[in-house]
């Protein structure tokens, strides 16, 4: 079922969509965010998805400029706005899942790529403000798919991007942005990925993209993902695909000297839920049922 909820922000009021499978007898909520240029619409294409969660309620969010949100008359024409930043898309989380605070008892978050960098930064707005604003939340898993933690992260799509578009900002094109897509990933998932960025306007793609190196070159993601993990309230795993392994070599090092725990899915690279999602589903299910029952 879509429905809407409301956003405020300098002085403004902004309209956001979403996506609710509800179970009234349950406590558990299970939030789903996408990656750039994506969009909840390939967690919901997935019958596996709804199979793999019947008791719970799941919510499926699409970011500012992606999927049921790509266009909202608010913004459209607000090409700078700061609603595109990382940490206030992160409010936008936060906010929608406070709708549902007096029955939020326990938490799951399933976000891969730039979903798993806003997850951060909404879980710890969270952590702050628990007890005020979430008064019954006992427990909570994160599964980051590959989130952007480090400079490491920022690979093909970040850089080639910010340096295509700074190169010549008006000639900046959704063919750059299938280009881009095409060289990040094998051609079926490629696929996949250029028919939902279609939805994206190249302004929103910027933007977003600008934030996103930033916080994960200088905003300390890695230390704020850590200190999730080190509440009472939360549990983590980084989760990532065999195939991307040899590019993650830095931050599978300060991984392990952690206490992250890390989950690799066989078969599969940046899209671990497309390419291997009988695996990835089950060992998501398992680990939620070994934390939260």
């Amino acid at each position: 079922m879509q429905k809407t909820f409301q956003f405020n922000f300098s002085n403004k009021k902004y309209i956001f969509n979403y996506q609710i499978i509800q179970n009234e007898n349950s406590n558990n909520f299970i939030l789903f965010l996408h990656g750039l240029g994506c969009s909840s619409k390939y967690y919901l294409q997935e019958e596996i998805v709804l199979n793999s969660f019947p008791n719970s309620n799941l919510i499926f969010y699409d970011f500012i400029g992606h999927g049921i949100n790509c266009k909202n008359e608010e913004i459209i024409n607000e090409k700078e706005s700061k609603l595109f930043e990382m940490e206030n898309q992160a409010y936008i989380v936060e906010n929608l899942l406070s709708i549902y605070s007096s029955k939020l008892e326990k938490l799951t978050i399933i976000a891969h790529s730039m979903g798993g960098a806003i997850a951060i930064l909404a879980i710890n707005q969270m952590i702050q403000k628990q007890s005020k604003k979430f008064p019954i939340f006992s427990k909570g898993v994160f599964f980051n798919i590959e989130g952007n933690l480090i400079a490491e992260d920022c690979g093909i799509i970040t850089e080639q991007t910010i340096d295509l578009f700074s190169q010549n900002p008006e000639k900046f094109s959704e063919e750059n942005i299938n280009n881009l897509i095409k060289n990040a990933c094998d051609s079926e998932i490629s696929k996949k990925w250029i028919e939902m960025a279609k939805l994206v306007q190249k302004d929103f793609w910027v933007n977003s993209v600008k934030s996103l190196e930033y916080w994960s070159k200088n905003g300390d993601l890695f230390s704020k993902f850590i200190e999730i993990n080190e509440s009472s309230l939360w549990k983590v795993y980084y989760v990532y695909g065999e195939k991307s392994s040899g590019n993650l070599t830095k931050l599978k090092e300060l991984l392990l000297n952690s206490e992250i725990s890390l989950i690799v899915i066989p078969e599969s690279g940046h899209f671990p839920m497309f390419e291997n999602g009988k695996y990835f589903y089950e060992k998501i299910r398992g680990k939620i049922k070994e934390n939260l029952n």
